[in-house]
């Protein structure tokens, strides 16, 4: 991995259910949870070049909309959608937070995906999966 991808988030995703793969180091994940928790409403994630195999296509933008209720996140075309109330936003990113600051394994990843009653994610949310690389 080259000296932009450490520092940049790369984003994932695969039609027909098998959702999104967000990939990065501990510093750019770290960087994307306090950007998120302080006033930012988006974040670039970094984008390759070349085909995103096994998945479908790479999202290059993560975009928060401030709405009523627990989190949806999809995608809209190319950018990853994450709409819901600032207080359930904090929670996942508090998840973030935590998995960046773990000491790190190789194969190291979260699954974020509702479950019934889940306390901060929609029933509608698409299930993501972040996996660290260092």
């Amino acid at each position: 991995m080259n000296n932009i991808e450490n520092q940049k988030l790369i984003c994932r995703y695969a039609k027909g259910g098998s959702g999104v793969d967000v990939e990065g180091s501990s510093s750019a994940f770290k960087e994307f949870a306090e950007l998120l928790s302080g006033t930012g409403i988006s974040y670039e994630f970094f984008v390759p070049k070349g085909p995103a195999t096994p998945y479908d296509y790479y999202l290059g933008k993560f975009i928060v909309e401030e709405k009523e209720g627990k989190l949806k996140i999809y995608p809209k075309e190319r950018t990853l959608i994450c709409s819901g109330e600032k207080r359930y936003l904090k929670d996942l990113l508090k998840n973030i937070l935590f998995f960046a600051q773990q000491e790190f394994t190789k194969g190291m990843h979260s699954h974020e995906e509702y479950y019934e009653d889940h306390f901060y994610l929609d029933s509608e949310a698409e299930a993501i999966v972040f996996s660290r690389t260092s």
